[in-house]
């Protein structure tokens, strides 16, 4: 069953549709989030905002982390339906 969604979802795919998600997923990545989180503590920081830069590091912290304690819990390999857009790593 959880294929046939996938496949589904899948069939529903538009090159402007592929272009926004990988765009989405750009946004979302590392290289991109960790020096926007940087930077705003370093901002925070310089304003004398240590509860706020506090916060920021916290919540990067937490995003980070979080996708890959349940990728861990998880332990279930991604179904190779289709030749994927974006990296499956990380």
């Amino acid at each position: 069953m959880e294929a046939d969604i996938l496949l589904w979802i899948h069939r529903q795919a538009t090159p402007a549709l592929d272009a926004a998600f990988r765009a989405s997923w750009l946004l979302g990545a590392l290289f991109f989030c960790a020096p926007a989180v940087l930077l705003a503590i370093a901002w925070h920081l310089g304003r004398r905002q240590r509860h706020e830069a506090l916060a920021w590091a916290v919540v990067g912290l937490a995003v980070a982390m979080l996708p890959e304690l349940v990728k861990a819990a998880v332990a279930r390999p991604r179904p190779a339906l289709w030749t994927w857009l974006i990296p499956t790593t990380g």
